[in-house]
């Protein structure tokens, strides 16, 4: 059989651009294209040998294309096969797909054998790395700890790990090739194919928690959409979500807790505001009845004296220890407020220091008033809360000096603020009771001394001075010669002579100045109060008192007498003392009338309250001498 070129360019146009050969089966010649000769680096002879043409492949793979060739001239059976074939030229050994199928005549006798050599080293050198790869990555999603499963477009698996496998409780092998929706089908509904359908629709990572009720699980998902279709990694948060609920149960647990500490606080606070109405009452009579046995002494005059001031001093002290113990609970609870303004030094300290007079003179102790006699400077605080500080303070430097010794008050400014510093020439604290110094009830060894003391000056004199914007702090101590503490306040933003202290009300009248007898009404349902304040007042031949015991009746005779000052008690049988007020300012002629209130609850609540309604407020039990200078203010002239 005579090949021409024709026939070899219809094979090479039939394969292209894979190389053509031509056996012919009668002389055994090999036909092969230009591109298998290049491929081969063969040289360009037309054709070559059948037994040459063997003798490129190696001899392991020799047997099996020489079988194929001769099965396709005696049986007329084409074959397909990869072999490699070594390229002398290039000294490289290539991977061929070797393709040939009979050629027939007219008569259809097999003549030969045709077909096509390509060169696929690279494709299965591709294919190879390929699957290196695919097995990398599998080893990879085995060994990841979070699952991961990945179905495409039409939702069916095409891979699960065995973390898949495991948290979803299912055969991998089963559900190869399933659609998710028919192997989950509760899932349907769901926020997972919520969140898979939005992430495949938008083309956008999907990231959410859910929970799977069939098996009981909570989930973290993040879904990534892809060329196939959806890759989805999970984990298992069912302990994390657990622990966030308990963190929840306890948070409200809290919660309800404060609450009830709250509502416990708030109780307390009632219940100490009721006790001390309760205590005031029967002190009020006890140090009135006392104080008018001081003033009017019995032919047994130094007995009785020395009676009478006993029963003074455990009331005065039972009075100390109900307001320090009410304005405790107060600060602890968050429930004393303050009212800042501006206010003059020399005033709080020369009014503290004239309080407390009595008390050092019968301990024997001096004080020294160390600052300027005219004084610009002012502090911005509440005038009530920061004499009380202050006062707690002396009362200390007082309490626990020595007979014959000083206490000394000054101050200096700077920082901000004003700091004023109590001296005493006392015991002095040491280092080891420095560290207990503020805390509450704590007496630094004094519990079994004579010395009657609650352990709550300090504390209170810090708390009160730090709610004010300042603090009170010990800077100096020596043993057996005193200590000095600083009460800190901050100063306002003008200081300046020519301003009034405010808070301060003009005195309406002043004493030996009157121009008439001075009527007072006291509206009071308690005996022994009325009768504690008309044994005071019957003394004055200047002053009338009028009685009511109703708030009703001291109505009726506000408006009969026009008294020149009420005293009003607030719990009355009939009314608080509030209906009271109400009703004066409803009366034209009895609008202006001075209003004190002489009560035993001592709750800022209740003074705050009536602020704006009253000119003063007098706490039970109270002094003698603090009545009679109000008398003297609202005294006419």
């Amino acid at each position: 059989m005579d090949v021409d070129r024709e026939t070899l360019l219809q094979v090479a146009q039939a394969t292209a651009p894979v190389g053509s050969w031509m056996l012919n089966g009668s002389t055994g010649a090999v036909h092969v294209s230009s591109e298998v000769r290049e491929l081969l680096d063969l040289s360009p002879a037309p054709q070559l040998s059948l037994r040459r043409a063997l003798h490129l492949f190696p001899p392991a793979e020799r047997r099996s294309v020489a079988h194929a060739v001769r099965a396709a001239l005696k049986r007329g059976q084409p074959f397909r096969l990869e072999a490699n074939v070594r390229n002398a030229g290039r000294e490289r050994t290539l991977q061929v797909c070797k393709a040939g199928k009979p050629m027939t005549d007219d008569h259809g006798r097999i003549v030969g054998v045709r077909g096509c050599l390509q060169d696929i080293t690279q494709i299965r050198e591709t294919e190879a790395q390929a699957q290196k790869l695919a097995r990398r990555l599998e080893s990879t999603l085995e060994g990841m700890s979070d699952a991961f499963f990945l179905v495409d477009r039409s939702w069916r698996f095409q891979f699960l790990n065995h973390g898949a496998e495991r948290l979803l409780q299912c055969n991998r092998e089963e559900l190869l090739g399933s659609v998710a929706w028919d192997a989950f089908p509760d899932a349907l509904g769901t926020d997972f194919e919520a969140h898979y359908r939005q992430a495949l629709s938008d083309d956008q990572p999907a990231y959410f928690e859910a929970y799977y009720p069939p098996i009981d699980t909570w989930f973290e998902v993040r879904a990534f959409p892809t060329d196939q279709g959806l890759a989805v990694y999970f984990r298992n948060i069912t302990e994390r979500k657990e622990r966030e609920a308990e963190r929840r149960e306890l948070t409200e647990a809290l919660r309800e807790a404060r609450d009830r500490a709250e509502s416990a606080n708030q109780a307390k606070s009632k219940f100490l505001s009721a006790m001390s109405h309760e205590l005031r009452t029967p002190l009020n009579a006890v140090i009135g009845f006392a104080q008018l046995l001081l003033e009017q002494p019995s032919p047994a005059a130094h007995i009785q004296q020395r009676y009478t001031r006993h029963i003074l001093d455990g009331g005065w002290h039972l009075r100390e220890l109900v307001d320090k113990v009410l304005h405790f609970a107060q600060l602890d609870a968050g429930h004393l407020e303050v009212h800042n303004e501006p206010l003059a030094v020399t005033n709080l300290i020369r009014g503290s220091l004239k309080h407390l007079e009595a008390e050092a003179e019968r301990r024997q102790v001096h004080l020294l008033d160390w600052s300027p006699e005219h004084s610009s400077l002012w502090v911005n605080a509440d005038p009530l809360r920061a004499r009380q500080a202050l006062t707690h303070l002396l009362e200390n430097a007082i309490r626990y000096n020595r007979p014959g010794g000083q206490v000394r008050v000054g101050w200096d400014a700077f920082g901000g603020q004003v700091h004023i510093d109590v001296s005493d020439t006392g015991t002095g604290i040491t280092a080891a009771q420095c560290e207990h110094l503020f805390n509450p009830f704590e007496r630094l060894g004094r519990e079994t001394s004579t010395e009657m003391g609650s352990g709550l000056g300090l504390t209170l004199a810090r708390q009160l001075a730090r709610r004010m914007g300042g603090d009170v702090r010990l800077i100096r101590s020596v043993p057996e010669r005193g200590a000095t503490f600083r009460m800190s306040l901050p100063a306002p933003q003008f200081a300046s002579s020519g301003h009034a202290l405010p808070g301060n009300s003009l005195q309406r009248g002043r004493p030996g100045q009157r121009s008439r007898r001075m009527e007072i009404l006291y509206i009071e349902d308690n005996e022994l109060n009325m009768m504690v304040v008309h044994g005071l007042l019957t003394a004055s031949a200047d002053i009338h008192l009028h009685e009511a015991w109703t708030g009703a009746q001291g109505l009726e005779a506000a408006r009969h007498c026009r008294p020149d000052l009420i005293l009003l008690d607030l719990h009355l049988p009939d009314m608080h003392g509030r209906e009271v007020l109400a009703g004066l300012q409803k009366e034209p002629e009895l609008r202006g009338t001075p209003v004190v209130v002489i009560s035993a609850d001592a709750s800022t609540d209740a003074s705050d309250e009536l602020l704006h309604q009253i000119d003063s407020y007098l706490v039970k039990p109270f002094r003698i001498s603090d009545l009679e200078t109000l008398i003297e203010r609202f005294a006419p002239l």
